[in-house]
């Protein structure tokens, strides 16, 4: 196996459309593309040598830890993720030398649990959600209006630098990773929308199928300063986004959140999922009660569209 570099872009193209043409990889290779290749801290894939088989590859996303700027590592956690190769790509891309990434996270359900921790993975939490029916939203007072745009740009980044505060390992959201995940193809299927310029905040929206049951998701979440007009402007746009598309509002947050808090008190109930959030950490410092107290996530970062 090799790491993958843009000269083994015809290697690639090769492994990609075998493995599709063969049923085992589940994405089409431009959408394979877009995840793996186009993340803006680069590209974490070992290729195979062998057609037919699915190159393996993970997303590498940007961290602020305690301010510091790192990269930890999202792996599928799926018995076909786990298989061959694995611990090879484990070995090449997490660990603590220079390029290495010192965190490799994913989500797994039952019949991935113990492949991952047979891989050195350990469970931070089991994975709960909150759920509510739209038109049961509690709103605390006036809203403000939340303007629905294409792209989040520099306000909203600018907005997400300023929430401080609460936990210490968040997930970057620079101008070029918030247009990675959320812009793009129009049928992704996103809706944005920003308080003000973005600067005081946003939401992001979309009707997706997870843990089976498919409803509108709240994917990513920013309220600088908690402001409740503005967390009660977001959430009644999130409420009008699901009641038109007749599904119930879901989200996925870090259960040690205030957030988690505040949207109970807004009227979100707690459900269980079938999956567990498992992570591998080379740094004692990021230990399993450090992950599970100061780790914050929204359901994009834990799992792709």
């Amino acid at each position: 196996m090799q790491e993958y570099t843009r000269q083994d872009e015809a290697q690639l193209s090769r492994e990609l459309e075998a493995a599709w043409e063969a049923g085992v990889l589940r994405m089409e290779p431009r959408v394979w593309r877009r995840r793996y290749l186009g993340a803006p801290a680069g590209p974490r894939v070992l290729l195979t040598g062998s057609e037919g088989e699915v190159p393996q590859a993970g997303v590498a996303l940007r961290i602020v830890c305690d301010e510091e700027r790192q990269v930890w590592i999202r792996r599928d956690l799926d018995p076909s993720s786990l298989g061959h190769g694995a611990e090879a790509w484990l070995s090449h891309f997490v660990g603590t030398e220079e390029g290495q990434a010192p965190v490799a996270f994913g989500l797994a359900d039952e019949a991935g649990f113990r492949l991952a921790l047979d891989q050195g993975y350990e469970q931070v939490r089991s994975l709960d959600l909150l759920a509510v029916d739209p038109s049961e939203i509690r709103s605390k007072g006036a809203v403000k209006e939340v303007s629905e745009v294409r792209s989040l740009g520099h306000a909203a980044a600018t907005a997400w630098s300023s929430a401080r505060g609460e936990g210490t390992a968040r997930m970057a959201r620079d101008r070029e990773t918030l247009d990675w995940r959320f812009g793009g193809e129009p049928e992704r299927g996103c809706r944005l929308g920003v308080v003000g310029d973005g600067a005081k905040g946003y939401a992001v929206y979309g009707v997706t199928t997870f843990d089976g049951v498919r409803a509108g998701w709240i994917l990513d979440w920013c309220n600088p300063g908690h402001d409740p007009t503005n967390e009660d402007s977001l959430l009644a746009w999130l409420a009008g986004c699901a009641q038109a598309d007749g599904v119930d509002l879901r989200a996925v947050f870090a259960d040690t959140s205030q957030l988690w808090i505040r949207l109970q008190e807004a009227g979100f109930s707690v459900l269980p999922t079938s999956y567990f959030v498992m992570a591998r950490s080379v740094l004692r410092r990021f230990d399993l009660r450090w992950l599970y107290w100061n780790w914050r996530y929204s359901l994009a970062d834990l799992v792709d569209e």
